[in-house]
């Protein structure tokens, strides 16, 4: 079985408690705030995706133009998948394959935490996307996880695009949001 198929049947194996047409709506639009904001506010490429109903928001800043993806800052775009094919396709395919391998084990991680504690991390990753002209630029990729407001399943994950920030050393790694009491 290859990573993107165990991501997926892990992700098939959460169970949402909402009936369909139920979902948490004013708790949705929150989160597709929040992406939003992300892509206005760091001219990020912010994509929402619903775990439950395999639908995704993606959300262009004017970084987005590095890639070839003309967008009008703040432009909304909703799919069908929680797999974000336009941005996926332009990951070199080295970088793809450990992004899949992290986040497989990071959605381990942060279901083995406490409901309370799932929100207080997030996996950073240094990816090589390809820009408009061919090549490859570094971007850092971040992926955070919000639970359901019922039940006990991760229900959103929020993937944040933006421009490579010199400091981060290594290729990916967990990071707490909020110190330690």
């Amino acid at each position: 079985m290859n990573i993107v198929d165990e991501l997926n049947n892990e992700f098939s194996k959460q169970k949402s408690l909402y009936k369909v047409g139920q979902q948490p709506v004013a708790e949705l639009e929150k989160y597709k705030q929040i992406a939003m904001g992300y892509a206005e506010m760091e001219n990020a490429v912010s994509v929402l995706s619903d775990m439950h109903t395999n639908v995704s928001y993606v959300y262009y800043g004017r970084f987005s133009q590095v890639f070839g993806w003309n967008r009008e800052n703040g432009t909304e775009e909703k799919i069908d998948s929680i797999w974000e094919e336009k941005i996926l396709k332009q990951i070199h395919p080295d970088d793809l394959r450990d992004k899949y391998l992290q986040e497989l084990r990071f959605f381990h991680f942060v279901r083995r935490q406490p409901k309370t504690k799932r929100t207080d991390f997030y996996l950073a990753n240094k990816l090589r996307i390809k820009d408009a002209q061919g090549n490859y630029q570094f971007v850092l990729h971040r992926l955070f996880y919000v639970p359901s407001p019922i039940g006990n399943s991760l229900w959103l994950a929020l993937c944040v695009y933006t421009p490579w920030l010199f400091g981060f050393s290594g290729k990916s790694r967990v990071v707490l949001r909020l110190p330690e009491k």
